[in-house]
């Protein structure tokens, strides 16, 4: 046996284990590459959400003459323009779960319109399942989840008075 078949046997031998290191880790490296692309989906939908929330509790902190439909009310135009929101950005605003509730208690409803709520502070939640078409792959770590976006705002139009 010559130097060059030993060389060429070890060669041989050597593509052989590297083919079964690959096939070993190749299905580990794409289970951590689909999971850092469904961690990265949901992180990219909470954004998302929060900003649609943002906007609401925004619309909801300033005057609002002149911006409703008649016989809307302003949490009414909350819900539906961060619906509008979220369905611009691809996701789907008409399955959300929109809240315009009391900073310290979920349950209780904040109303927008009332007199008495005046300069009070009130928070926008939104919330979206993860498993409601969110996801560019099949939902597997995320599957049953909720993602949700909130933010807390003071209800109270400001008026600006000229100086003299």
């Amino acid at each position: 046996m010559s130097a060059n078949d030993v060389r060429t046997h070890k060669q041989i031998t050597r593509r052989g284990a590297v083919a079964v290191e690959f096939a070993l880790i190749l299905p580990l490296f794409f289970g951590l590459l689909m999971g850092v692309l469904e961690l990265g989906r949901a992180l990219e939908v909470s954004h998302t959400l929060t900003t649609a929330a943002r906007e609401g509790g925004r619309l909801g902190s300033m005057g609002r003459q002149g911006i409703l439909l008649p016989g809307q009310s302003g949490n009414q135009k909350i819900e539906a323009d961060i619906r509008a929101f979220l369905n611009a950005a691809g996701l789907p605003g008409s399955t959300a779960v929109v809240k315009v509730v009391d900073p310290d208690d979920e349950t209780v409803t904040f109303d927008i319109d009332d007199p008495d709520n005046e300069l009070e502070l009130f928070r926008v939640i939104v919330r979206l399942d993860f498993d409601n078409g969110i996801s560019y792959i099949p939902p597997t770590f995320m599957q049953g989840k909720q993602l949700e976006g909130s933010v807390v705002f003071r209800n109270g139009r400001t008026s600006f008075a000229s100086g003299g």
